[in-house]
C-alpha cells in the first residue's frame, strides 16, 4: 500500500491551513491509504502528526506521496523535500507580501520573503503536481515557473459544518443583545487582513450615519505583532471610539 506523508511547518488547531492538512489525513485515511503528517512545530494532541525529522523513517519507496503545504519560508521542509525519492505534490496557500508586516513585525517580514524564495525555487524539486486553494494562486504559482498542465484548484477544506454545529454562549449574545448595531469581524489580527481599514471605515459609519453602532473584533493576536496591535489600539482612542 502507498504511504502519504503530508507535510507543513506548523500545525494547531482553528488554523486555517492546519484545517486543509487535517481535512485532506481524515479523507485519506478513509481511502485507507497509510497517511501521516510531518511538521516541526506542533500544538495538536492527536498521535496522527510527527516530527518532520522522521519522514525518512515513513517515506521509504519511489512510488510513496509527499503532499508539501506550502504557506511560508520554511527552509528546512524544503531541504527534507529535496532530498525525498519518491512522487512530490505541492499545495499551495499564497504567500502574504511581506510589504504588510514592515514596521511591525520582523519575523514576519522574513517569513513571507522567504516563503516567496520558495516559490521561485521549488520547481526545481521534480514537482510532479501542484494543488492550488484558489484561482488566483493557481496563476502565481504558472507565473513562476511550474507548467500549467501540472497546476489545479483544490479548494482547501474547512470546519464550516462542524463550526454550524457549536451551540452558542447565550452569555456572550445576552451582552450585546442591546439597541446598538453590532458589526463583527472574525480572524487573525494581522496587518494584510485590513484591520486598520475596518477602523477608519466603522469611525466614518459611526459618526454620520449610526452613534448606536459597535464594532467587535474577535480573533487571535500573536505575539510578535504587539507593535501592530499597539497601533490598532492607538487608532481607536484617538478616534474616540473606545466605547464603540
Amino acid at each position: 500500500m502507498k504511504r502519504i506523508a503530508i507535510c507543513t511547518s506548523e500545525i494547531s488547531y482553528g488554523d486555517a491551513v492546519s484545517n486543509d492538512v487535517l481535512g485532506m489525513f481524515n479523507v485519506l485515511k478513509k481511502q485507507n491509504y497509510k497517511v501521516c503528517i510531518f511538521a516541526e512545530n506542533i500544538f495538536i494532541s492527536e498521535d496522527i502528526v510527527k516530527s518532520i525529522d522522521l519522514i525518512s523513517n515513513f517515506i521509504k519507496d519511489s512510488e510513496d506521496l509527499v503532499v508539501y503545504h506550502l504557506c511560508s519560508g520554511w527552509f528546512k521542509g524544503l531541504d527534507i523535500l529535496a532530498k525525498l525519492d519518491c512522487i512530490k505534490i505541492v499545495k499551495y496557500h499564497n504567500i502574504t507580501p511581506p510589504d504588510y508586516f514592515y514596521g511591525f513585525s520582523k519575523i514576519h517580514v522574513e517569513t513571507c520573503k522567504g516563503g516567496i524564495e520558495q516559490l521561485n525555487i521549488i520547481d526545481n524539486l521534480n514537482i510532479a503536481m501542484y494543488l492550488n486553494d484558489s484561482r488566483f494562486n493557481m496563476i502565481e504559482m504558472i507565473s513562476r515557473g511550474p507548467e500549467a498542465s501540472k497546476c489545479f484548484i483544490v479548494p482547501p477544506f474547512n470546519n464550516i459544518e462542524r463550526l454550524k454545529n457549536l451551540k452558542p454562549d447565550f452569555d456572550i449574545l445576552n451582552k450585546y443583545n442591546d439597541e446598538k448595531v453590532n458589526i463583527l469581524s472574525v480572524g487573525r489580527v494581522v496587518p494584510n487582513k485590513g484591520f486598520a481599514e475596518l477602523i477608519d471605515a466603522f469611525a466614518l459609519y459611526n459618526k454620520y450615519f449610526n452613534k448606536e453602532s459597535r464594532l467587535i473584533i474577535v480573533g487571535n493576536i500573536h505575539s510578535s505583532l504587539t507593535v501592530y496591535n499597539n497601533y490598532l489600539n492607538d487608532k481607536v482612542r484617538y478616534m474616540n471610539l473606545e466605547n464603540s
